[in-house]
């Protein structure tokens, strides 16, 4: 049998020196109002005692739990049920470590199996890319892809054909208008240029309006002049 843990002796030290300590003397209302204007600090004292007597019981609190819970004679059912918890934690490990085992074959296993999917998915495509009959190239990648895939090749191969027919009726509608595109296109030159020529003829027509506009202020100074001239004369000949 095993003894009894000591008491902490922290705890007791403290209960000790809480029993030698003096006690802690409340005052009342009335004592604090007979007190005028110093009152209000001794509401303040008060609340301060009432706040260490709660903490000393909060200090206290870990020491009984310790005391109460683990300072006590141990029995064979504590032995059990202590091993008992040991027993199964030690089967909880075992069982991630080999279901963490069994995920990393399964992982390993499936990376594998993708890479070999992968090259011959590769091996076929450059095949295909490298030209050859596209059905016996389709029947050949079939081996290797799902159900889904395959139809996805297989609706590829019809979109390829598609595109292939759409750039040949391109071509053919090229042919077919290249003249007209051709016309179009002198067309554009033709209107470029005009407007090219519009546009220097309109900045010729700016030119010569500031030159008129020039020349109309010259010509109105020189009528002034005359107007002048004239009047000095006629104060002349007065």
């Amino acid at each position: 049998m095993r003894t009894a843990a000591p008491a902490d002796p922290l705890a007791q030290d403290g209960r000790k020196r809480d029993a030698d300590a003096p006690p802690l003397v409340k005052k009342s209302k009335k004592d604090d109002q007979s007190g005028g204007s110093g009152s209000g600090m001794q509401s303040q004292l008060r609340l301060n005692e009432e706040s260490i007597e709660k903490l000393d019981d909060v200090v206290d609190a870990p020491f009984d739990i310790w005391n109460n819970a683990f300072l006590h004679e141990p029995t064979d059912d504590d032995s059990d049920r202590i091993q008992a918890s040991i027993e199964a934690s030690n089967a909880e490990k075992d069982k991630r470590e080999a279901a963490e085992i069994e995920k990393d074959k399964q992982e390993k296993a499936a990376a594998e199996q993708n890479e070999k999917i992968r090259a011959v998915r590769a091996a076929q495509l450059a095949k295909m890319k490298s030209g050859g009959n596209d059905q016996v190239l389709l029947n050949d990648v079939g081996k290797v892809l799902t159900a889904a895939e395959t139809k996805a090749c297989e609706d590829i191969l019809i979109l390829t054909s598609k595109i292939k027919d759409k750039d040949k009726r391109i071509a053919d509608l090229k042919l077919e208008y290249g003249d007209k595109f051709k016309r179009y296109a002198d067309q554009q030159k033709k209107a470029a240029d005009l407007s090219r020529k519009l546009v220097a003829l309109h900045k010729e027509c700016e030119e010569t309006v500031q030159r008129m506009n020039s020349a109309k202020s010259k010509l109105d100074e020189n009528y002034k002049k005359i107007a002048d001239i004239e009047e000095a004369e006629r104060h002349t000949q007065d």
